[in-house]
C-alpha cells in the first residue's frame, strides 16, 4: 500500500532542496499550485501523470518518490557527465550496435554474479 504522507514528505523535501516555492514547482511541473499544496499536505495522492511530472521536474525517479529506493540513483546518473556522454552516444548508434552493447553488458553482469 502506498503511503500518501511519505510521498508528500519526499516531494516537499525535494522542493525545499531545490529552493523552490510551491508556486514555482507547480509552474515548472505544469500543475496548479493548489494541486501541489494538496499533494504536499497529504490531502491528495498525485495521479501517475502528475507524479511523473513532479519526478522529472525534481530530477528524481518515480520509484524514489514512492519510497521504492532508499537513495536516488537516478539523480546521480543524470548529473554524471560521463553518463550523459554515454547516453548521448548510445542514442546515435545503429540498432545492431545497440544490441551488441546490451549483450556485452549482460555478459559482464553475469560474470560479476558468479
Amino acid at each position: 500500500m502506498l503511503n500518501t504522507d511519505a510521498v508528500a514528505v519526499k516531494i516537499k523535501a525535494e522542493r525545499d532542496k531545490a529552493g523552490w516555492t510551491q508556486t514555482e514547482l507547480a509552474k515548472r511541473a505544469g500543475i496548479t499550485p493548489s494541486a501541489l499544496s494538496q499533494i504536499e499536505s497529504g490531502e491528495r495522492f498525485p495521479s501517475t501523470m502528475v507524479l511523473a511530472k513532479l519526478a522529472r521536474t525534481l530530477s528524481v525517479s518515480i520509484d524514489y518518490l514512492l519510497g521504492e529506493k532508499k537513495d536516488d540513483e537516478f539523480r546521480s546518473i543524470i548529473h554524471n557527465e560521463k553518463m550523459k556522454s554515454l547516453f548521448s552516444g548510445f542514442k546515435e548508434l545503429s540498432a545492431n550496435d545497440k544490441e551488441s552493447i546490451l549483450k556485452q553488458i549482460d555478459w559482464l553482469n553475469s560474470r560479476r554474479k558468479k
